[in-house]
């Protein structure tokens, strides 16, 4: 259902508890105008909880590795007892590391 949602260029994982989304190309206000469109879906499979819980970051303003990206995502999301989705948004920068 979600991937219907995406572009040919996003990604999605699960991991764990936690659901990522890989948006390049996207910088901040892209972004979260693709979170927009896709949390309107999500309310049919997601408690209100689990939409609150939906945090995401935007490379290289956020960070400039995967580590510092996964780093900032824990700490702006909610702990919940089930599923929190967490979402990153990396535009395309191939002379900037992204590991």
């Amino acid at each position: 259902m979600l991937s219907s949602l995406l572009r040919r260029v996003d990604r999605v994982w699960p991991d764990g508890t936690s659901l990522y989304l890989l948006l390049p190309e996207c910088d901040r206000a892209m972004g979260e105008a693709m979170l927009a469109r896709i949390r309107e879906p999500l309310t049919k499979v997601l408690s209100e909880e689990e939409l609150l819980a939906i945090s995401s970051v935007v490379f290289p303003a956020d960070g400039l590795t995967g580590g510092a990206l996964f780093d900032v995502l824990d700490g702006r999301s909610i702990s919940l007892p089930t599923r929190p989705a967490q979402i990153g948004m990396v535009p395309h920068a191939p002379e900037a590391p992204l590991a």
